[in-house]
C-alpha cells in the first residue's frame, strides 16, 4: 500500500523518466563485465509512485499529499526511484536521497520488497548529502555511477555540480527548470537582492546580470541608480546554462539538451547531461548513448 504519493508534473514528467530510464538501462549494459561498483542516486527521490496531473507550486506539494491509495486503483505510474529498482540485473547500490520525511519513510518500505537490493535512503539536503557521498575517492575505489538530479525548483547549487564533476566517476542527467529561473527574472528591473542571490548560488556567478539584462537607454536623467530591462528567453537562458556547465564538464557536456514543455508548448524544463570520466573513450560511449536518447524518444 502506498501511504504517500506525489501529485505533481505532466507529460514532461514520463518524458523525462522514459529518457532517463533509458539511458540506465543502457549504462548497465555498458559496464556489464567490468569490475566496478555500479552506483545509482537519485537526489530527488520522493516516492516509489507518482500521480500524473497539472504541475503545483512546491510550498502547496509538499502539503498537500493524497494518501492511502493504491497504484493500480488511481492510475500511479512508478517514479524514477522504482524504475531503477525495477532494472535486472540492476546496479550494486542505490541511494536515494530525500528531505521530506514521509517521502523517506516510503522509500524505506522499499527494503522489503527488493530484499535481494542494496537501498540506502538518507534523509536530508540534497547539496549536503552529495557533498558527503563524493568525498569518497571514487575513482581510486572503482566506483562509477549515475546521479540524476531532478529538484522541484532551483534546490541545486552549482557548487554541488562542481563536486559531482571532480568525482570524474559520475554521470550526471539534471533537469533544469527554466520556468522557476525565468520568474527570477523581471522584464523592466533588475531581480530584488534575495532573488539575484539565489540565481548566483544556482549559476555559480553573478555574470548572468549582464548575459540577462542591459542598461535602460530610457532611463530617466534625473533617477540617481540606473534602470535595467531583460534582454533574454528561456532560450537564452538554456544556452548559458549550458555554457556554464561545459566550463566544468569540458567534452563531457551534451550540448544539445531536451526542451521540455507543458500541453501548450511552453518551456518549462532543460533536461540536461554530464559525463565527468575523463577517460575518451568512456566519455564518448557515455555521450553517444546520451545524445540519442535526447534526441530521440526511447
Amino acid at each position: 500500500m502506498v501511504e504517500n504519493v506525489h501529485n505533481y508534473g505532466g507529460r514532461w514528467t514520463e518524458e523525462k523518466l522514459d529518457r532517463v530510464s533509458a539511458y540506465l538501462k543502457a549504462y548497465l549494459n555498458v559496464l556489464k563485465n567490468q569490475e566496478f561498483t555500479r552506483f545509482y542516486i537519485d537526489a530527488f527521490a520522493g516516492t516509489p509512485y507518482y500521480e500524473p496531473g497539472e504541475a503545483r507550486k512546491a510550498a502547496d506539494y509538499a502539503d498537500n499529499l493524497p494518501g492511502m491509495q493504491e497504484p493500480e486503483s488511481v492510475g500511479l505510474r512508478r517514479g524514477s526511484v522504482k524504475r531503477a529498482l525495477d532494472i535486472e540485473p540492476g546496479f550494486d547500490r542505490h541511494i536515494f536521497i530525500e528531505k521530506n520525511a514521509r517521502f523517506a519513510e516510503e522509500l524505506s518500505m522499499l527494503r522489503d520488497q527488493f530484499q535481494q537490493k542494496d537501498i540506502s535512503i538518507r534523509r536530508g539536503d540534497c547539496n549536503a548529502e552529495i557533498e558527503r557521498l563524493c568525498e569518497d575517492d571514487w575513482k581510486q575505489k572503482r566506483y562509477r555511477g549515475v546521479l540524476f538530479l531532478d529538484p522541484y525548483g532551483m534546490q541545486v547549487e552549482w557548487r554541488t555540480i562542481k563536486t559531482i564533476a571532480q568525482t570524474e566517476a559520475i554521470d550526471m542527467w539534471l533537469l533544469l527548470p527554466l520556468g522557476a529561473v525565468n520568474r527570477l527574472l523581471p522584464r523592466s528591473y533588475a531581480p530584488p537582492e534575495p532573488w539575484a542571490k539565489r540565481l548566483t548560488t544556482f549559476f555559480g556567478t553573478d555574470e548572468w546580470r549582464n548575459a540577462f539584462y542591459m542598461e535602460d537607454e530610457q532611463t530617466d536623467l534625473f533617477e540617481s541608480d540606473p534602470s535595467f530591462k531583460k534582454r533574454t528567453t528561456v532560450t537564452g537562458i538554456s544556452r548559458y546554462f549550458v555554457e556554464r556547465l561545459q566550463t566544468i564538464f569540458g567534452n563531457g557536456l551534451a550540448k544539445e539538451p531536451l526542451v521540455l514543455t507543458n500541453t501548450r508548448g511552453i518551456p518549462l524544463y532543460l533536461l540536461c547531461f554530464a559525463c565527468s570520466n575523463p577517460n575518451p573513450k568512456a566519455r564518448a560511449i557515455a555521450l553517444q548513448i546520451a545524445e540519442h536518447i535526447l534526441k530521440d524518444k526511447p
